[in-house]
């Protein structure tokens, strides 16, 4: 051993197999059979010295000595490996026995916890979520007869206010269409106003006139309009009397001088109308520059006869606008005030409707009684 600790080997004061052997970075059992084969020196020169000592030595103490330790230091190893097992063995050991007594207190207590059986404790809960949901679904029930009674009433507002916008919708329209109507009426008084006007600037001319100034005036120093009436008026009254005079046509005689053998005469007849035709634009330009007070009383009658009969058709066209207001059901309603008479204006119809299953030929009856002048009230049937 001091030998071998000359030659830079640690040495142990313990034998071998000794299970308390200290680590080193040289142990020498450990490396023994590198050592046999020459390795693990410092040098070489250790290590040739190290094989010349083995070689210097006898026999016996090899085979004696560094021969049997090899083996015990394998039988040692080994032995150190069986330890090494049991002890993992052991550590398992212990590990499944306290799995085991985990596993036993998990059964106590599960016992503990179901101490009539699992089953049981199930039967239980499944009646207890039966019950949940017979009351859960019974809640859901009254649930849908309250959504089913809110959508009901949220239906019925939205066709409330629907037929209420539907209505006001009429109102506006209808609203609107009298709106142009009053602005037409306006238009058509302001129309008569200027007429009424002109005709009583005439009317106060004739009566400032002297009785000889009356009997004719100026054509000129009426209004345009009614320059326009008297010539229409001039214009007709050629045309009535141009008849009249194409009736009795005018014969034109030639006579022949009469032979002396055979006796003959000879009558021809022409025709005096295309003179007449000729002459007809110059009778039409032919329009007096004095107009006497009869033809000028009868321009104004007849200028009043339009009159009156443009606001018949109006009223008439009016009420066939608006009696044609079809109704699905028997309705009387209170009809905004129109004067229908045309001789006074303060009489007013209320207009009853009804079903639209019914005759409309009373409007015509209708018309005939403004014509006739009676008309104070009227029930339009629709």
């Amino acid at each position: 051993m001091m030998l071998l600790g000359s030659f830079r080997w640690e040495q142990f004061c313990h034998p071998p197999y000794s299970p308390d052997l200290a680590p080193s970075n040289f142990h020498l059992f450990s490396h023994l059979k590198k050592f046999r084969a020459g390795q693990q020196f410092a040098s070489d020169e250790i290590k040739v010295n190290v094989q010349n000592w083995f070689r210097s030595q006898a026999a016996e103490f090899y085979e004696a000595g560094m021969l049997q330790l090899v083996p015990r230091y394998d039988t040692c190893l080994n032995s150190l490996h069986l330890h090494q097992e049991i002890e993992s063995l052991k550590r398992q050991l212990v590990d499944r026995e306290y799995h085991i007594l985990q596993m036993e207190t998990s059964v106590l207590n599960h016992a503990d916890q179901y101490p009539n059986g699992e089953w049981e404790h199930l039967q239980q809960e499944l009646l207890i979520c039966k019950d949940k949901y017979e009351r859960l679904f019974e809640s859901h029930k009254k649930l849908q007869k309250v959504n089913q009674g809110l959508e009901d009433k949220l239906l019925k507002l939205v066709d409330k206010f629907e037929t209420e916008k539907n209505a006001l919708t009429k109102d506006v329209a209808d609203l609107t269409n009298r709106l142009v109507e009053a602005r037409l009426s306006i238009n058509d008084l302001e129309e008569q106003n200027v007429q009424y006007r002109n005709d009583c600037s005439i009317a106060i001319q004739l009566l400032q006139c002297k009785p000889s100034n009356f009997v004719s005036q100026k054509l000129s120093s009426f209004p345009s309009d009614l320059q326009d009436k008297v010539k229409l008026h001039f214009n007709h009254r050629n045309q009535r009397e141009l008849p009249n005079s194409r009736s009795t046509p005018e014969l034109r005689t030639i006579k022949v001088p009469i032979p002396t053998f055979p006796p003959t005469a000879m009558v021809y007849s022409v025709n005096n109308v295309p003179r007449a035709l000729d002459n007809e634009p110059n009778n039409s330009d032919n329009i007096p520059d004095y107009v006497s007070a009869a033809i000028l009383a009868k321009v104004l009658e007849e200028r009043t006869k339009e009159r009156l009969d443009k606001q018949e058709t109006c009223r008439i066209c009016w009420y066939r606008r608006h009696s044609l207001d079809h109704r699905d059901k028997t309705t009387q309603t209170c009809w905004p005030p129109v004067a229908l008479d045309i001789q006074s204006s303060n009489h007013i119809a209320p207009v009853h409707l009804r079903d639209r299953s019914e005759s409309s030929s009373s409007i015509e009856s209708y018309g005939s009684r403004i014509r006739n002048g009676s008309a104070t009230s009227t029930e339009t049937i629709i």
